[in-house]
């Protein structure tokens, strides 16, 4: 009987527990400095002190521990999709930023600013404009969506800012997760409130009667 017990308490965890943090399965970059510097780098843990941990230390820039685009690359034009084996539930991500901090000359590669797009195939389901990623750190910076989106085939991230240099630029590693990150950086695409033109019929309606509000003032 408490074999049994036994039985379907562990086929009940292995249906509900799961591991909350997971890489990506493929990456792709729009350029890539080297065959030592490519964008699978960045889904490897290659350069954490412990792979697969959000709260992880990255390595210095090293051969094979980072994603380096090819030189002269202008920053706005810089981006990295990452894939997944099949549709995903993702609630946040986790980035380690590029460290050319600690090289001694020709540094500041480092993303400051960058797009956001979650897709399903070619459609896009959320995106994210202009987020902030801070330079010089071998922490992970933690980003959370306000719900849990489904159906995520891959995720583009776009460089819109680096430090200082517009030589190159990169990253170091990224996890993704599959609920919510507490504490995180909250990402948000609420749009603004869009003012919407009236037309010509409109316009002549509110002339109107700004004439009539206008002659019963002088009548008093």
């Amino acid at each position: 009987m408490k074999k049994v017990i036994l039985s379907v308490l562990f086929a009940i965890l292995a249906t509900t527990g799961h591991a909350a943090t997971f890489s990506a399965t493929g990456a792709s970059a729009s350029s890539e400095f080297s065959s030592q510097y490519v964008a699978e780098n960045t889904i490897d843990g290659s350069g954490l002190s412990a792979p697969g941990d959000p709260g992880a230390s990255h390595a210095d820039y090293a051969v094979n521990n980072h994603w380096t685009t090819a030189r002269n690359t202008v920053a706005e034009d810089a981006s990295i999709e990452w894939s997944f084996a099949g549709p995903s539930d993702l609630g946040g991500i986790y980035i380690w930023n590029h460290r050319s901090n600690v090289i001694s000359s020709n540094d500041g590669y480092e993303p400051v600013l960058f797009d956001l797009t979650l897709l399903n195939g070619t459609t896009v389901i959320e995106s994210f404009d202009d987020v902030a990623l801070s330079p010089d750190t071998d922490k992970a910076q933690a980003f959370t969506f306000d719900a849990v989106v489904s159906n995520v085939t891959s995720v583009l991230f776009e460089v819109e800012a680096v430090q200082s240099s517009n030589n190159y630029t990169g990253l170091a590693e990224v996890l993704f997760d599959d609920a919510l990150i507490a504490g995180a950086t909250l990402l948000s695409n609420a749009p603004s409130p869009t003012p919407v033109p009236l037309p010509a019929g409109g316009l002549l309606l509110l002339s109107g009667v700004a004439g009539i509000a206008a002659m019963r003032r002088k009548r008093r």
